[in-house]
């Protein structure tokens, strides 16, 4: 009878032990699973980052260029004005001297 006692004891333990094992790798495979996650978040959130960081160096890129072809523009349209006005001098003076 004594033997038997004991046996179930020792069933008993092991079967705690064998419990409290897999408790503690369901916990450790739980805590696996929320750092994976946690540093997927964080990834994600980095090339969140990295596309606006992008999408603002793209947009002033386009602005810078924008300002540059006004500027062209302006400068091209201010040369022509000055190329007619000096011909229209050069005319008027042809006109005086021909008179």
């Amino acid at each position: 009878a004594n033997r038997e006692v004991l046996e179930k004891d020792r069933e008993e333990k092991r079967a705690r032990q064998e419990h409290l094992r897999k408790m503690e790798e369901q916990r450790r495979a739980f805590e696996r699973a929320e750092e994976e996650r946690l540093r997927r978040r964080k990834v994600e959130e980095q090339e969140r980052e990295q596309r606006l960081h992008e999408e603002e160096q793209r947009r002033a890129r386009e602005e810078q260029e924008e300002r540059e072809r006004e500027e062209e523009a302006q400068r091209l349209q201010a040369e022509q004005e000055r190329q007619r006005a000096g011909e229209e001098r050069r005319r008027r003076e042809d006109e005086e001297r021909q008179r």
